[in-house]
């Protein structure tokens, strides 16, 4: 997997992702393996079934724990900025 820049990160961001247990290689998950849909002018990320799929098939090593967290992850960004991240219900 490769390490991606998370390019900027707001200061809220930055609040909701310690205070929601976020850490940034799950950031960089989500920004490699995730899909892209957008609303107004951002971008909305996500991993789906297939996206889990992918990153299963080539880190096999991820407990079920964590591929659970990461199939409700989500993050919103404007271009090159990362306005904030949370898990879906």
């Amino acid at each position: 997997m490769q390490n991606f820049d998370l390019g900027i990160v707001t200061s809220h961001c930055s609040i909701r992702q310690r205070e929601r247990g976020i850490s940034d290689s799950m950031l960089d998950i989500l920004l490699a393996y995730g899909r892209v849909d957008f609303k107004r002018s951002a971008e909305v990320i996500w991993m789906d079934k297939e996206s889990i799929k992918e990153l299963k098939s080539d880190q096999p090593s991820f407990d079920k724990h964590t591929l659970k967290k990461l199939s409700k992850l989500e993050g919103i960004r404007i271009g090159r900025t990362l306005i904030t991240t949370y898990f879906r219900w």
